[in-house]
């Protein structure tokens, strides 16, 4: 009660949704987005555990509007993961490495969202897209899907990414972050304890966008990088996976993003 109390001092003229009783993460960001996209036909999401830079908003919204006719780019991430490497200041990714922390999307591209881990794991074995998908072996996203299935937690952001990856979908992202994660402190939904992710905040607004729609083969390296060091600690708990082994030993192995699995328009 002391959030929603929170919230209505602070943002007195804001339309608020306060329901009888918890959705859980993973049903309240769906649900949320769902309704957002069928009002404004675009949405910027933010979680009570992230904190924002002043640009933040202008940054999305710039973003939203310039963006919004191009079917390829689904997804603009406000977090900006830690490299060492010089990257130029904004860029197109997969959305991975934190690219739900702080973000946003268009009703169109929400449409392309596949809650159904089953659904998506037999398209991406169909695909022989597991390798790429799990960052060339760097991370552990089927198995964090083939978990899910069975106990139907809170994640949703694997499903979303996955969804973008299906249907060759791209993510605007900022070398410099807009957002950190106050939640990696063990006390969120996932309990995760690192200080992994974080990062210093970057107020500037951006002036420099990329000019041709594809992944930059160095942000490519530098996440996969960046997921590699974080292995040995954040994904233990995951059983084991399918991520891209079999792909490999079928000869079925592909490199870059898949065509679109789910399909997907854009006026």
């Amino acid at each position: 009660m002391a959030v929603r109390e929170l919230v209505r001092r602070a943002l007195p003229d804001a339309v608020r949704v306060e329901r009888p009783h918890n959705l859980g993460l993973a049903r309240s960001v769906i649900s949320a987005v769902d309704d957002a996209c069928a009002h404004y036909g675009a949405v910027i999401v933010l979680e009570d555990d992230c904190l924002v830079s002043r640009s933040f908003l202008t940054d999305m919204t710039w973003a939203i509007e310039a963006y919004r006719h191009e079917p390829r780019v689904m997804h603009v991430a406000g977090y900006a993961f830690p490299t060492e490497v010089t990257l130029p200041e904004t860029y197109f990714l997969r959305p991975a490495a934190g690219a739900c922390w702080g973000w946003a999307t268009w009703a169109d591209a929400w449409a392309a969202f596949q809650p159904e881990e089953a659904k998506i794991l037999d398209a991406l074995t169909q695909l022989g897209a597991h390798y790429e998908f799990n960052l060339r072996k760097s991370a552990r996203f089927s198995a964090r899907l083939k978990a899910q299935g069975r106990r139907r937690d809170q994640s949703w952001a694997t499903r979303w990414y996955a969804s973008i990856f299906l249907n060759g979908g791209l993510c605007l992202r900022y070398r410099d972050s807009r957002v950190l994660n106050l939640g990696v402190d063990g006390s969120g939904e996932h309990d995760i304890r690192s200080n992994a992710f974080d990062v210093p905040l970057h107020h500037a607004v951006a002036i420099e966008y990329p000019h041709a729609l594809v992944e930059d083969d160095q942000a490519l390296e530098a996440v996969i990088a960046f997921h590699r060091s974080l292995r040995p600690n954040y994904e233990q708990h995951l059983p084991a996976g399918e991520e891209g082994t079999d792909d490999q030993r079928r000869g079925r192995l592909k490199h870059g993003l898949p065509g679109r699995a789910f399909g997907r328009s854009k006026d």
